[in-house]
């Protein structure tokens, strides 16, 4: 079985090696260090590998896209192993531009991998991650929806669930979250649901948070550790019911706020202590996109929140005077919660040198901080960078240790190659 070498000469190559006496629980082994498309290569390549190919304990695990790019391989996979999964990961964003055609192709080949794996019979599923669904709105109907309906409601262990940028309308998003919450409700650790069901669009139709089935489909889930959902979903009384659903277990909750005028918080500071009190160890992620007025900034980010990480955006229709506003009320009411933030500022004068070594001496437990703006020349970033440097080295507490400006690093080390490009900076 082992190679052994020629005796014509001390430099000459190994005999061809038996694969094929190779012991079967070897090839196992072999098999599991290998990736998905390594697996798939060695057993084209290895007819003698065809069977530990086909052996179930190797597929525990499968991430797939549906972009127009090799769908067909995920439907033959799902047709042979769906049975052996545990673990699915499908990302339906868009690829390199595909045309109106595979768009339609690739919403009949995820309905039919679904069917795949309801007809195997896969009851056993620990982790569903199927994103951005909002793609195949148009093509997808109600056959399909019933095929991810079947799936999810077969499954008894669930532990994640991930359907963000689902855009499904309420009545359908309500009944799949309500068939998961019966089935695995008490098993469901991670439920990540942000921009998962569209808003009502008509005028007369209630708001989302006010709709009682949110309330009675959320309080199915029993043992969530992370949550993240859209803002438009976000109340008082979701807060309340959270504290009395996952007592002790809730240790993050992340929140996307697609940004626009409101005149009022949807949430309120003593909602958030109730919360923090009943889950000591929660913490808080906020994604605030297209933010155009200081007055949404206000009005999403309620004081008492445990705020740890935070994500800012605007369109580019912010001012100065804005910014300045904002960076007050966040410095104001989140002291010694921010861990981590990121600022892509669009079309906007910021005052970087001043604004960012106030976020950094306001925050000593920032530990990363990313900013893109599209209004700062070189020699601002060269000023920003030593700004920083400069503040961090004047504060030996402050535990910033990731910084990054336009996508450049900033180096946080004083050398004498940085002291020496401040100085030249400087007379410059």
């Amino acid at each position: 079985m082992w190679p052994k070498r020629n005796s014509s000469g001390p430099h000459t190559d190994l005999q061809q090696v038996n694969w094929g006496r190779l012991p079967y629980v070897a090839l196992l082994e072999i098999f599991r260090c290998l990736s998905n498309t390594d697996k798939l290569n060695a057993s084209l390549a290895c007819r003698a590998w065809q069977l530990p190919f086909h052996e179930p304990m190797l597929w525990r695990r499968g991430r797939f896209r549906f972009n127009g790019v090799i769908e067909m391989r995920a439907l033959y996979f799902a047709c042979r192993m769906g049975s052996a999964l545990r673990h699915i990961t499908i990302d339906c964003s868009v690829g390199s531009g595909p045309v109106p055609q595979a768009t339609k192709r690739s919403a009949k080949n995820l309905s039919t991998f679904l069917s795949f794996l309801v007809d195997s019979g896969n009851a056993q599923l620990s982790t569903f991650r199927l994103t951005h669904l909002d793609r195949f709105r148009r093509q997808w109907g109600e056959p399909d929806y019933d095929a991810l309906r079947l799936l999810l409601a077969a499954q008894q262990g669930l532990v994640w669930l991930d359907l963000e940028n689902a855009g499904l309308w309420p009545d359908t998003g309500f009944q799949i979250l309500g068939l998961v919450g019966n089935s695995s409700g008490s098993k469901v650790q991670k439920l990540h649901i942000a921009d998962f069901m569209l808003l009502e669009v008509n005028d007369d139709d209630d708001d989302i948070d006010e709709d009682p089935r949110v309330f009675s489909v959320l309080a199915s889930f029993t043992a969530l550790t992370e949550l993240s959902i859209s803002y438009d979903v976000l109340s008082d009384e979701l807060l309340f019911l959270l504290g009395s659903t996952v007592t002790s277990t809730l240790s993050q909750i992340s929140v996307v706020a697609n940004c626009k005028v409101t005149q009022e918080s949807q949430t309120s500071s003593r909602a958030w202590t109730h919360l923090c009190l009943k889950c000591p160890r929660l913490s808080a992620s906020f994604q605030l996109k297209g933010v155009s007025r200081v007055q949404s900034v206000l009005v999403v980010l309620t004081p008492k929140t445990p705020l740890a990480r935070l994500q800012l955006s605007t369109p580019g229709m912010y001012n100065n005077v804005n910014l300045a506003l904002c960076l007050d009320h966040i410095v104001t009411n989140f002291h010694g919660y921010l861990q981590s933030l990121e600022l892509n500022l669009h079309m906007v004068s910021l005052n970087a040198e001043g604004d960012l070594t106030r976020l950094v001496q306001q925050f000593p437990d920032l530990e990363n901080l990313h900013v893109t703006s599209t209004r700062l020349n070189r020699r601002q970033e060269l000023g920003v960078h030593r700004a920083l440097r400069r503040t961090v080295t004047r504060q030996p507490g402050s535990r910033l240790k990731d910084v990054t400006l336009n996508g450049q690093k900033v180096s946080l080390e004083t050398t004498w190659t940085s002291t020496l490009v401040d100085w030249l900076t400087e007379q410059l």
